[in-house]
């Protein structure tokens, strides 16, 4: 991992997601890992006053993508409840940056499946978590290909772990 640059010269986007939760201690960490963010947050709307938190977080995560679809670098993405560690720009990026075929680097995960280790020690594998992640362009652009059967037999009422969903995908 040593000849992979840190996250703060390669990712070249932070997007936090939020509803109503306050991020500025969040924003203020990142900025001074070099990870400069921009908060995506989620906006009232009647239409949406009975969904799920779930629901509401996909919606974010859905426009997270949309703007990393736009985007021709590498952009890292955190929930509001993110908790980074001391040094965490300085840390190097966990996939080779020239990999073509990146699907989601987790920096957060829970319930890890690793499939493999590829020769320089990076780990390929699945998570179900959304909580910090770095995607590319192409990444958000299949993220968003699959955004309407992420969830789709759910009530959007009711609690859904639709990230969980993903590895359908692989």
């Amino acid at each position: 991992l040593a000849s992979s640059p840190s996250l703060r010269h390669a990712i070249t986007q932070t997007l936090v997601i939020a509803c109503r939760e306050s991020t500025q201690l969040l924003e203020d960490t990142l900025t001074r890992e070099g990870l400069t963010p921009s908060v995506l947050r989620q906006q009232p709307n009647p239409q949406y006053r009975h969904h799920a938190r779930s629901a509401l977080v996909l919606l974010n995560h859905c426009k997270a993508w949309q703007q990393a679809s736009e985007h021709d670098g590498l952009t890292l993405v955190v929930e509001a409840d993110f908790v980074p560690v001391q040094g965490m720009g300085a840390l190097p990026l966990p996939f080779h940056p020239d990999r073509c075929k990146l699907g989601m680097a987790w920096l957060y995960t829970c319930a890890a499946q690793i499939y493999s280790v590829s020769d320089v020690g990076h780990a390929h594998g699945f998570s179900a978590s959304t909580v910090a992640y770095v995607i590319s362009r192409q990444s958000a652009i299949a993220l968003l290909s699959i955004e309407d059967s992420l969830g789709q037999n759910s009530d959007p009422t009711l609690y859904t772990a639709w990230e969980c969903e993903f590895e359908r995908y692989r």
